[in-house]
């Protein structure tokens, strides 16, 4: 025995698909609303120097073909190396979490009023992770004095095994 949908059944369906879609719909509007403000925050944290400091630029890379551990940092500093019976003074660091392979851009600030024209400056960087030093310059990148220009490409060595 053959039993037949009531009428209004086949309506009812529609009406429900078209709920389901329009629910559907502002999920996804929902969703891509949270991921644009998303990426906008994070395009924010970046702040760049204010106009009243220099910048030393350049880029950082190693040679190893290793991928870091997630938690991996590069800090970059400019130095006053002048005095060679003291330990170097920091002008100006940057320090920023990694991501990807090298080379990686930097971008340290330093007040151009602490800048000597009689003294030497240098940049130096390292890569740590979990407090460990895994990489570090091994020569001096002179900057800024002495005909040195404001920017240096930076290569690191691996420390220890």
């Amino acid at each position: 025995m053959a039993t037949s949908l009531p009428a209004a059944l086949p309506a009812a369906l529609a009406a429900l698909r078209s709920r389901v879609r329009t629910a559907i719909c502002a999920a996804m509007l929902c969703a891509a609303a949270l991921l644009l403000t998303a990426c906008a925050a994070a395009q924010k944290t970046e702040t760049p120097a204010p106009d009243n400091l220099g910048t030393v630029s350049g880029t950082v890379l190693y040679r190893e073909r290793i991928i870091l551990p997630p938690d991996a940092e590069l800090t970059v500093r400019l130095l006053d190396v002048s005095r060679a019976d003291a330990p170097a003074q920091a002008l100006g660091v940057q320090t920023m979490a990694l991501a990807g392979p090298p080379p990686y851009a930097f971008r340290v600030a330093y007040d151009p009023q602490s800048i000597d024209p009689r003294h030497s400056y240098a940049v130096a960087a390292e890569i740590r992770s979990g407090g460990r030093l895994l990489f570090i310059t091994d020569t001096r990148h002179a900057v800024l004095t002495r005909g040195a220009a404001g920017t240096a490409q930076l290569v690191l060595k691996a420390v220890g095994p």
